[in-house]
């Protein structure tokens, strides 16, 4: 695993949707890299279909999103190229499974 890359996946066995996780400070624009950069170079070795991926980064620091294109553009960015949805929450993260 490369340094760029994230350290935090997970998969569901009951549905096999893998589940990338990056824990960030305030710097989510890097943590998306990071989440990115581990999809891809794991695409063809463990055979992950985009409608079987979501990424998540919990980070210290949120903007409100009212006031974050960036964020905004990073979730949209993420459904159309590398899954299914990005989250992005402020160090606590609620996922109903």
């Amino acid at each position: 695993m490369c340094c760029n890359e994230i350290q935090k996946a997970f998969k569901r066995c009951s549905n096999s949707d893998y589940y990338f996780v990056e824990l960030k400070g305030k710097r989510v624009k890097k943590g998306f890299d990071q989440i990115v950069a581990t999809i891809e170079s794991l695409k063809t070795t463990m055979n992950l279909e985009k409608k079987s991926i979501y990424g998540f980064i919990v980070a210290s620091e949120v903007k409100s999103p009212k006031n974050n294109a960036t964020e905004a553009n990073l979730k949209k960015s993420f459904a159309k190229k590398h899954g299914v949805a990005l989250r992005i929450e402020s160090t606590k993260l609620f996922l109903k499974l």
